[in-house]
């Protein structure tokens, strides 16, 4: 039974002849509707907080990993110039070399696999994110697009590397920006 129904059965509504209503009857649905708007009001700044308590954590969190990827980017770069020479020498006839030339394009090639730069902008995401947060007005688009930077620089990142340990953090943060994205949607 809706409310549409139960309002349409005869009976419930009933013009009066006397369009006044009462004083007793308007200070009554006054006072339930601001009780009832300020109870709404108190449930959602709560409801705010839990959430903004929440997205603290799990910033944290993913700061914690990129920390972590960012110890780990010198050594999987090392990883990849040590496997491009490995695969140079075993595929290139040593007096045919012009070892200045493999040296540029070595050069190059690392510097293409560098996450440095990814990382960088992840990072000032991840602040910008955080203040964001701490603003008095609404946010939830704000925060929705610089989730999808986040997304893109992790993802960056992840196309970048070889290094299992990255990819392992790579995956993690991911999962943290898909649970914060899902409460964004929530936000005004």
């Amino acid at each position: 039974l809706s409310i549409k129904d139960i309002i349409t059965m005869p009976g419930v509504l009933v013009e009066s002849e006397d369009n006044e209503v009462s004083k007793e009857l308007e200070d009554l649905l006054f006072t339930t509707l601001t009780n009832t708007l300020e109870s709404f009001i108190t449930s959602r700044l709560s409801e705010g907080q839990a959430i903004k308590e929440d997205f603290k954590t799990k910033l944290s969190s993913i700061k914690d990993i990129v920390a972590k990827v960012e110890e780990l980017s010198p050594i999987s770069l090392k990883e990849n110039e040590e496997k491009l020479k490995n695969k140079l020498n075993n595929y290139l006839d040593e007096s045919e070399i012009d070892r200045q030339r493999i040296a540029t394009e070595c050069f190059l090639l690392v510097d293409k696999l560098s996450i440095d730069e990814e990382i960088t902008r992840l990072k000032i995401h991840l602040d910008r994110f955080n203040h964001i947060m701490n603003l008095e007005e609404s946010i939830g688009r704000k925060l929705d697009f610089l989730l999808q930077e986040i997304n893109r620089e992790i993802n960056t990142i992840g196309s970048k590397s070889n290094n299992i340990d990255i990819l392992n953090n790579v995956v993690l943060v991911k999962s943290e920006v898909e649970r914060i994205r899902e409460q964004v949607q929530n936000i005004e």
